[in-house]
C-alpha cells in the first residue's frame, strides 16, 4: 500500500492496532476504527480496492461513484452522533485552508471535515451484519460482519461479553493475533448484542472522541474528532494527546496535505 495513504491517520493508527482496510497503520489515519481498524491502519484504510475488470480495456472501464457520506440520514429513527451538524451542513471544501467537507483520495468511504472552528472529524463508512458461525477453532460463535468501503474483504469479530462489558474480538487464532474491543453503549440500543439491525452508538478505546455509529440500513460509520489550528500554510491536528503538523496546499483543484516534502494526503473537495 502507498505511503500516501495517511499519516493523518496515525493518530488514530497507533491506537488502532492496524486495521487492514480501515486505515491504520500506513496512512489514513483512522482506519480501523478499532474494530475495523484492527485490521487496517487508517491510513491502511485508504488503501484503494482495484475497481478495474480485468477483461475489459482500460478505457472502456467505467469510473466507479465514489460513496456519500449520512446516506439514509433522512430515514425516521435515525441516531444522530455528535457530529451530524458540521456533516449535514458543511460546504464543499476550501482550497484556500482546511475548511468544509473533503473525500480522501483513492479511499473510497473516507472523509474529513474542518469546522472551522476548531474541530476536524474523520468519517470512514462501510458496512455490517451478523451471523452464528464457526470461528477458527470451530466453535459456533455469534458474530459481526464489518466491511469500509474502503475494504475488499469484511473483517469478522465474535460478539462477547465479560463481567457485563459488550466486547468483540477478531477471529485469528493465537493470542498474538487476536485483537478484542470492548465497546460502550453511547446513545440508541444495544443492537450488537441484541445481534439485530439497529440504531446506536458505541463509544471504543475508553474514549468519547473515538466512536462507531451503527444504522437500522446495515450502514455504520467510525468517527474520529480531533481539534486542529492551523499557523499559516500547516494544519495541526490533535487526538489522544498527540500531535501531527502538515503544509497544506491547493493542487490541480484539490488540497494536498504534505510533510518533508513527501505527499502525504489528498483531499478532494466534496458536496454532501
Amino acid at each position: 500500500m502507498s505511503k500516501f495513504k495517511y499519516v493523518l491517520s496515525i493518530v488514530v493508527l497507533s491506537m488502532v492496532l492496524s486495521v487492514t482496510g480501515c486505515g491504520a497503520s500506513n496512512g489514513n489515519q483512522h482506519a480501523d476504527s478499532s474494530v475495523a481498524a484492527e485490521e487496517s491502519s487508517p491510513a491502511e484504510t485508504t488503501q484503494k480496492a482495484d475497481n478495474s475488470q480485468t477483461d475489459a480495456p482500460a478505457d472502456q472501464e467505467e469510473e466507479k461513484e465514489p460513496s456519500h457520506d449520512l446516506t439514509g440520514a433522512d430515514a425516521e429513527g435515525y441516531i444522530h452522533d455528535a457530529s451530524y451538524e458540521t456533516r449535514a451542513n458543511a460546504a464543499a471544501g476550501s482550497l484556500e485552508q482546511p475548511y468544509g467537507r473533503y473525500r480522501l483520495k483513492d479511499a473510497d468511504g473516507v472523509f474529513y471535515y474542518f469546522d472551522g472552528e476548531g474541530t476536524c472529524y474523520y468519517v470512514q463508512k462501510g458496512t455490517y451484519s451478523f451471523s452464528h458461525d464457526a470461528s477458527t477453532d470451530g466453535t459456533d460463535e455469534d458474530m459481526i460482519s464489518m466491511q469500509f468501503d474502503v475494504q475488499e474483504n469484511p473483517t469478522n469479530y465474535i460478539i462477547d461479553e465479560e463481567d457485563g462489558q459488550l466486547m468483540i474480538r477478531t477471529t485469528y487464532s493465537g493470542k498474538e493475533a487476536e485483537t478484542q474491543v470492548a465497546m460502550n453503549l453511547m446513545d440508541g440500543t444495544d443492537g450488537i448484542a441484541a445481534m439485530e439491525p439497529f440504531e446506536g452508538i458505541y463509544t471504543v478505546y475508553g474514549s468519547d472522541v473515538y466512536r462507531y455509529e451503527f444504522h437500522a440500513d446495515g450502514s455504520f460509520y467510525l468517527i474520529l474528532e480531533e481539534n486542529y489550528s492551523l499557523d499559516g500554510n500547516k494544519v495541526t491536528l490533535n487526538a489522544f494527546e498527540r500531535e501531527f503538523s502538515y503544509e497544506y496546499a491547493e493542487n490541480g483543484g484539490n488540497l494536498e496535505l504534505s510533510g518533508d516534502g513527501t505527499t502525504i494526503a489528498t483531499l478532494i473537495p466534496m458536496d454532501l
